[in-house]
């Protein structure tokens, strides 16, 4: 299994089609971060290079499971409101957000 895959085409802000499929173990439940691939990040002090920076775009789950391919759905939340704070997981209402500006060529690693 690869340490990340990549995003191969942009159906809507809340799908994503990703390189990848039932081919390389992925499941019909599989979850994945998708992040975009930012700078190489040096120590200002030391000079020492450290990592390239992961720009977060959000996490998706698979809602179409092909051989190769997959397409992901945005599993972004927001809570726009609850009855009680006792209650926040039975009376929570959500509203669905979208990928924040997936690309083309952006990566993602499997969560589950």
């Amino acid at each position: 299994m690869s340490d990340f895959y990549t995003v191969i085409d942009i159906i809507s802000p809340y799908q994503i089609v990703l390189n990848c499929g039932a081919e390389n173990g992925i499941k019909s439940d599989s979850e994945f971060f998708v992040y975009g691939v930012g700078d190489l990040l040096k120590d200002p002090e030391t000079k020492e290079d450290l990592e390239v920076l992961e720009i977060p775009r959000g996490t998706g789950r698979v809602s179409h499971l092909q051989k190769k391919i997959c397409t992901i759905k945005s599993q972004n939340y927001r809570i726009l409101s609850h009855s009680s704070f006792f209650q926040l997981n039975l009376d929570r209402k959500t509203e669905s957000l979208p990928f924040d500006s997936p690309q083309i060529g952006d990566r993602a690693k499997l969560l589950k």
